[in-house]
């Protein structure tokens, strides 16, 4: 019996490491979201009690996924990808998030900035993993579900090219695309980083965003980052009108489900392999 046991655990090991997952852990040290003049949104996540709770108040947020208690502490705000949401992205990939955005409603006919201060780290792969801002009017949850667009501006790893990048795209739920997608490989300046700042600054209301990142080290700046300018991203104006939220995220890769159906045969070959064993 003992050797029926230790094929068993042979093929549990074998199924695991056949279905990959690839959870990411950041720290975001600051968040803020301006409309025109107004000062919507200032975190610099020193209170201990984690989204929804925020400078606001307790309803300052709306979270999707989950954040658990202690996750914020020391001007820091922990987010684990493998606490996410099942969620998909607009041409419909499954992915694992945590979004959190800002309840109050923002109106498209003044200007927005979002900006998102990061410690920084590096995703390394295999498989996609992602954090950084965006502004958003796809608001899937309401009655009726409304399908918008978002603006995002991110760090991620790809799996086609198989690096670290930052990326600067928009999202599509009409039509499930993703029709403007701008990255360039993340390179850090001379000396090193250890955080990094994302902006989406829109360059008139209702317009394109200016989307630009900066390397930070031991709270300066490095004078070290880019930006993606003058693209022609669409704005919030179809099909919601100018209701827009500003959001922080993480997310992660779903395994194939080729690869989850190989993991319920190896299951399945456990339990016979158990089941042998007994007679």
């Amino acid at each position: 019996m003992r050797r029926y046991t230790l094929a068993g655990m042979l093929t549990l090991a074998v199924i695991f490491r056949s279905v990959p997952s690839q959870a990411i852990s950041v720290a975001i040290d600051q968040f803020t979201i301006t409309q025109g003049a107004t000062t919507i949104v200032n975190d610099t996540f020193s209170g201990a009690i984690p989204p929804p709770d925020g400078p606001n108040g307790a309803n300052t947020y709306i979270v999707q996924g989950t954040i658990p208690s202690g996750a914020e502490s020391g001007g820091l705000l922990q987010l684990d990808s493998a606490n996410g949401a099942l969620t998909a992205n607009a041409p419909d990939t499954p992915r694992l998030t945590i979004v959190v955005e800002n309840r109050a409603l923002l109106n498209n006919s003044a200007v927005l900035t979002a900006t998102g201060l990061f410690n920084l780290t590096i995703p390394t792969g295999p498989l996609f993993s992602a954090y950084g801002i965006r502004f958003s009017d796809n608001f899937p949850n309401a009655t009726p579900a409304q399908p918008g667009q978002l603006v995002q501006l991110f760090v991620r790893f790809n799996q086609t090219t198989q690096q670290a990048e930052i990326a600067y795209i928009l999202q599509d739920f009409v039509n499930h695309t993703i029709p403007v997608d701008f990255s360039t490989p993340l390179v850090l300046p001379n000396g090193g980083a250890d955080q990094i700042l994302f902006t989406l600054d829109e360059q008139v209301a209702g317009g394109s965003f200016l989307a630009g990142y900066e390397f930070y080290k031991n709270g300066l700046d490095t004078g070290f980052g880019g930006s993606f300018n003058g693209l022609a991203l669409p704005n919030f104006s179809d099909p919601n009108g100018p209701e827009v939220r500003g959001q922080f995220f993480v997310a992660e890769a779903v395994p194939e489900p080729g690869a989850w159906l190989l993991l319920g045969v190896g299951l399945l070959g456990l339990s016979a392999v158990r089941w042998w064993g007994t007679i």
